[in-house]
């Protein structure tokens, strides 16, 4: 009865015990069970990719079956034996199965479920059919589709688990980064199955090739986000992370599908024609493509493994703890047991009637109800004992309080706050305030890692991937309200600028005022979210129509467009709104509403800054149209359609040769031979006009080089348009001086004309270059004088030596005098900088004999020639050649 006594303040502390120890226990089974899944995930990853990967190999090895190429001459020509890898891929597919048949044995959940052998028969099915191309790459998808949602599933399961462990918060975020390092990797090789699909179209919708081309950049950035995110900054992951976005393979493999994407965007879903050009530089560039394809799936098995990595060190973590909690409880136990036997020998020794009082006592506690007082006689081992039963009557009565104070989530008990005497007690108020500590850091943790994840980090706006759940969720609400809604996608205008101009931190807080000031511009329930850099997206659901939608677009422009003040500096950005449009009717999903609103974005662009342009129909065949003309015009200098005549210029005086101006003629098939009127200004939105300038300046040099040792045609120099793109880009004074020399060409018989508004839009940065070319006897003309808007500060350090006066004045000299003023002007302006006058456009005799009077040096135009051929214009001229 002593012994039994004696126990009773202390079950307590064993039932604890006991509890602790078995919760370690089942979470160390937990622990165990993910990482088995853990290991399930990975072996799954890698079958998804190598499935990928061999059906990547089968579609390019049907490509070149279609297009009659044999893949012996792919491995002569890029090195790449096409047989042999598929034949590999296949193995690694076949050596994944039987690793996964192995787990089976194992008693691995997941294993059981996808059932290795009926996975093995669907593959072997899919590798020995007959069907055609395009159905043997959907039965490829077959498997691919179950082992997507096996995927998931194993994703979903080891996140229930980590977040139902005591302290796995922590075990939950790798879980994720886990699934996103997984997810990065096999978008990377459905990546290259977009590439090769858009290359050969064997599927034949090459339309969605390009949207999922789009779907799984969008998806793999996501996930490169969120590992960013989610993982510790001194992880594994992080690390390789890092090493993955330097890699050179990488950056090269993902400029590919950029560069993919954006040719969608620009050219079209249109499927190349395979010449043996076309295929030459598609198998050239395979190489590249594949080698970096190559190392960017390596280097993406080194960020699984690594994510693999810093998951296993959790996981070890939380079951160490589990063993020390293991390990700490039975200690804890094993004392207060001593203590209990201690106590019951010193009881022993008693035999007085406070024995039975004490007694009593114990067994009114042990039932539950109220016991009588212990009275404080008897011999100083009864009295400790009856105070220690008092003590943990007092102690479980509060620990009772507590728990379920803790259970219900009620932090702000008092209870909590209350403390014992001895150190039991503040032992379990120790445990109780580190306990609501932990709760309350946990509650806020998920509520910042809740935010974090649908937020953008500097603005503190939704990211893009909360803003394609918004279009998502309004696509949703239509269904209910029939109304229409717009996506807006926002491009700020002159941003670079101020980033190269003040700095990176002055831009951030650009980018966080125009967030402000778009979401004060919206109205109730529109969504806004940073799609990056800076780029915005904006939902305005239940629109009314398209004006209602354009009117908001010009709201955001104005407010966008408003000056900012940073510490006494003022900083100005404009915006450029492109709008998409979606109605019930059209079913469009998000993909499709932002490709539509970034297009209309690239259109407003274009026109100029802060404009708002609406995706439709005539935009998209616009687009096509610019598609069209741009793949002809790369077609045409392919093909060597481009050609040039020449027009006399004559002196005024005996009305001799003084000089010939190059004019660029496109003999384009079914067309005819265009002048440039007709695609040159077109060609100046794009580097095409740079392939297009040099063409000319190659077929010239050829012309003066064939004319050098002519006693007439020998010093008469040649004038060659030049765009100001071209006057822009790298290299371009170097490439013509180097011309020059490399053809041994007098420099003084090449001239350079280039249109007012483009020299003057940078004249500081074009001046030390033209000087150059100047220095070396290279003449600068200038062409359309007159029509711009040069000021006479400007004209002071203009390296020139021609201007050449706008036909529009020459057209009214007749009968204009104010004209006839400002050619005077003109004139006098040239004379001052010692620069050759000439007249270009002079069709009658009228217009000739004015501006001879008016002092002219030379003139050119249809009284004189038109602009013929070389050996045509000789002929006209009367010139032998």
């Amino acid at each position: 009865m002593l012994a039994v006594l004696a126990a009773i303040p202390l079950a307590g502390v064993v039932v604890l015990s006991i509890r602790e120890i078995s919760s370690a226990v089942r979470q160390r089974t937990r622990i165990d069970e993910v990482e088995l899944l853990a290991d399930d995930a990975i072996l799954i990853g890698e079958l998804r990719t190598a499935l990928v990967s061999e059906r990547n190999w089968f579609l390019i090895e049907r490509g070149l079956e279609e297009v009659q190429l044999p893949p012996g001459f792919v491995e002569r020509v890029a090195e790449v034996d096409v047989v042999t890898e598929l034949q590999a891929a296949r193995e690694i597919t076949d050596q994944l199965i039987v690793q996964l048949a192995a787990r089976e044995t194992v008693e691995s959940t997941t294993a059981s479920t996808l059932a290795a052998s009926t996975l093995a028969e669907s593959i072997r099915a899919v590798r020995t059919s007959d069907q055609n191309t395009p159905d043997v790459l959907e039965q490829y998808r077959s498997p691919q589709r179950l082992l997507d949602a096996t995927s998931t599933a194993v994703f979903r399961e080891l996140l229930r688990l980590a977040q139902n462990l005591p302290a796995g918060d922590g075990l939950a975020r790798t879980v994720q980064v886990l699934e996103a390092a997984e997810r990065s990797r096999v978008e990377v090789a459905v990546q290259q199955a977009a590439i090769y699909g858009t290359l050969f179209d064997l599927e034949q919708d090459l339309h969605s090739q390009y949207f999922i081309l789009m779907d799984s950049d969008l998806a793999y950035q996501t996930s490169l986000d969120l590992m960013q995110e989610r993982s510790d900054p001194d992880s594994r992951t992080i690390g390789a992370l890092t090493d993955l976005n330097q890699d050179p393979d990488v950056q090269r493999f993902r400029q590919v599908v950029r560069d993919k994407v954006e040719e969608a965007l620009a050219n079209g879903y249109s499927s190349p024609e395979f010449t043996l050009s076309v295929l030459s530089d598609i198998i050239t560039g395979f190489q590249v493509m594949f080698s970096a394809s190559v190392a960017s799936v390596e280097h993406h098995n080194i960020l699984l493994a690594a994510a693999g990595d810093d998951l296993a060190d959790v996981a070890n973590d939380l079951e160490s703890e589990s063993n020390a909690r293991v390990w700490e409880a039975g200690l804890i136990g094993g004392l207060f047991l001593l203590a209990s036997g201690l106590a019951v020998f010193g009881a022993m020794r008693i035999l007085v009637r406070p024995l039975n009082q004490l007694a009593q006592s114990a067994a009114d506690l042990s039932s539950g109800n109220t016991h009588r007082l212990i009275p404080s006689t008897g011999p100083m081992e009864v009295r400790a004992a009856a105070g220690a039963i008092q003590a943990a009557d007092a102690n479980l009565a509060l620990a009772q309080q507590q728990a379920l104070a803790l259970a219900n989530g009620d932090l702000a008990d008092p209870c909590l706050n209350a403390t014992v005497r001895g150190n039991l007690g503040y032992s379990l108020q120790d445990a109780v305030t580190r306990l609501a500590e932990t709760i309350k850091r946990n509650e806020e943790f998920s509520k910042r890692l809740e935010h974090e994840a649908t937020h953008d980090s500097l603005t503190g706006i939704a990211n893009r991937a909360a803003s394609i759940e918004a279009i998502e969720a309004a696509i949703g609400a239509q269904t209910e309200s029939g109304h229409p809604l717009a996506v807006m996608f926002i491009d700020l205008d002159g941003f670079k600028a101020v980033n190269d101009r003040l700095g990176h931190h002055v831009g951030d807080r650009v980018l966080r005022e125009v967030s402000r000031r778009i979401q004060g511009s919206l109205r109730p329930g529109d969504h806004v979210g940073r799609f990056g850099g800076d780029e915005f997206v904006v939902v305005a659901s239940k629109v009314s129509g398209l004006e209602e939608a354009v009117g908001l677009a010009e709201r955001l422009v104005q407010a966008v467009c408003a000056v900012m003040m940073f510490d006494g500096v003022s900083v100005s950005v404009g915006a450029s709104v492109g709008i998409a449009i979606g109605s019930v009717e059209d079913q469009a999903g998000p993909a499709q509403l932002l490709s539509d609103a970034d297009l209309a974005v690239y259109q407003a662009k274009g026109l100029g800054s802060g404009r708002v342009e609406v995706c439709d129909d005539e935009l998209r065949q616009r687009v096509a149209v610019q598609a069209s003309l741009t793949e002809a015009l790369r077609r045409g200098l392919d093909q060597d359609e481009f050609c040039v005549h020449y027009q006399a210029v004559i002196s005024p005086d005996h009305n001799q040769l003084k000089s010939l101006e190059a004019l660029v003629r496109w003999d384009r098939p079914g067309h005819g031979l265009l002048e440039a009127s007709n695609f040159i200004e077109f060609a100046g939105h794009s580097d095409l006009i740079i392939e297009i300038d040099r063409r000319v300046l190659d077929i010239v040099s050829e012309q003066l080089d064939e004319w050098s040792s002519h006693p007439l045609l020998g010093k008469i120099p040649i004038s060659v348009n030049i765009s100001g793109r071209n006057l822009s880009s790298e290299g371009f004074v170097d490439s013509i001086i180097e011309r020059v020399k490399n053809r041994g060409l007098d420099p003084a018989r090449l001239t350079l004309e280039l249109k007012e508004n483009t020299l003057f839009e940078n004249l500081g940065l074009h001046a030390p270059g033209l000087q150059r070319l100047r220095d070396v006897g290279i003449q600068i003309a200038i062409d359309n004088f007159g029509t711009g808007y040069t000021s006479l500060a400007q004209m002071r350090d203009l390296p020139i030596d021609i201007l050449k006066i706008d036909s529009s004045f020459v057209r009214t000299v007749t009968r204009s005098s104010t004209d006839r003023d400002l050619i005077k002007m003109i004139m006098a302006t040239g004379q001052i900088l010692g620069a050759t006058i000439l007249a270009e456009g002079v069709e009658t005799v009228e217009q000739a004999e004015q501006m001879i009077a008016l002092g002219t040096d030379e003139m050119q135009g249809y009284l004189f020639s038109r602009s013929l051929p070389a050996d045509e214009l000789l002929d006209a001229l009367g010139i032998d050649a």
